[in-house]
């Protein structure tokens, strides 16, 4: 296999990436829907007071990351396998997140 200069693979990115977005624009533009951005930064934060609050979407964030963190934890044990204690915990962590996030 031949060595080929990284510019090229550059270039052939960014002619992927123009396509698509040229295809996404058409579709959006056939489309006729009017898309209400404006909408989207409510979900995201909230400035209230000069504070800054996280909103849902940020917050699922924050929980599925603690989840991850959790379970990355776990599962660097020395023991492999999982055993039934595992599993119970986990279902104990999954139902308190689940817990967490309505209370969100």
């Amino acid at each position: 296999m031949r060595n080929r200069s990284p510019l090229i693979d550059v270039i052939l990115f960014l002619c992927v990436l123009a396509g698509a977005t040229w295809f996404v624009a058409e579709g959006t533009t056939e489309l006729g829907y009017n898309w209400q951005w404006y909408r989207i930064p409510r979900y995201l934060f909230t400035f209230e007071d000069g504070h800054f609050t996280a909103g849902p979407l940020l917050q699922g964030l924050a929980v599925t990351l603690y989840v991850l963190i959790e379970q990355e934890g776990l599962a660097w044990r020395e023991d492999v396998a999982p055993t039934r204690l595992d599993v119970v915990f986990g279902t104990i962590l999954l139902i308190l997140t689940l817990d967490l996030t309505r209370r969100l």
